[in-house]
């Protein structure tokens, strides 16, 4: 039986969280795919898990109207589990969602979208600097964040984070071309797709903490900008 949606849900060391809430999760895409009348399959990608998240999800019971399956990758790298869910992928369409945010309205625009043509899909963090349900700090990172993208992508101001959706044939294409991982896969193939002449539509979404963060942001910080010199050497300095 052919799949309409495949859900990509990269997770690392989720183990506590996943054991609260996953039963809730599966049902809120259980009614997203029901509401809209399509097939899911959803890929959990474990990036380098150390704990006992793929056990908790291989326990669960699965409705017969769902696929899922556990996918691993060998070290904590999310841009690499992306990659691996998209390779991955047997559905028509592709979506992407953190486990920690799950968000019905752009799971419902992003379809509709994608069934009237649009190729590839980000959803964009609807905050400013001073304005937002998140901390003052965490909106202070996706502010230098969003400056340093539209730098490396040559004035186009976009925020690909956290969720994303298009054709599968269209992000398998794309995804094989992306040479960086970390937070710098999800740039890279928008980079790629917009030189391959498609027009990357984003969709404002809001974003809310519902847990600490996984790794430290400090950290991410660093490592994002090292990945984006080397990106900006690769492909901006041209």
């Amino acid at each position: 039986m052919s799949t309409d949606i495949s859900l990509i849900i990269p997770i690392y060391n989720e183990e506590e969280f996943l054991s609260k809430t996953l039963d809730a999760f599966i049902d809120k895409v259980l009614r997203a795919s029901l509401g809209a009348g399509l097939s899911t399959e959803i890929l959990f990608v474990a990036n380098g898990c150390t704990d006992h998240s793929c056990e908790v999800i291989k326990k669960r019971a699965v409705p017969s109207s769902l696929t899922i399956r556990v996918l691993h990758c060998p070290r904590a790298d999310y841009g690499q589990a992306v990659k691996t869910g998209i390779e991955s992928a047997n559905g028509m369409f592709i979506l992407k969602f953190d486990f920690d945010w799950w968000d019905a309205d752009f799971f419902y625009t992003a379809v509709d979208k994608m069934k009237s043509g649009t190729k590839i899909i980000f959803g964009g963090k609807k905050e400013t600097l001073w304005h937002g349900d998140r901390s003052f700090f965490r909106r202070a990172i996706t502010h230098v964040r969003r400056r340093l993208n539209k730098r490396l992508l040559g004035g186009v101001e976009m925020d690909p984070q956290g969720l994303m959706a298009g054709h599968t044939s269209v992000l398998k294409d794309l995804s094989r071309q992306c040479r960086f991982g970390r937070d710098l896969y999800t740039i890279e193939l928008l980079f790629k797709a917009r030189q391959a002449g498609l027009s990357p539509l984003q969709i404002p979404v809001r974003v809310r903490d519902v847990r600490p963060a996984r790794t430290n942001i400090l950290w991410r910080g660093v490592l994002f900008l090292l990945d984006s010199t080397r990106f900006f050497i690769k492909y901006r300095s041209r």
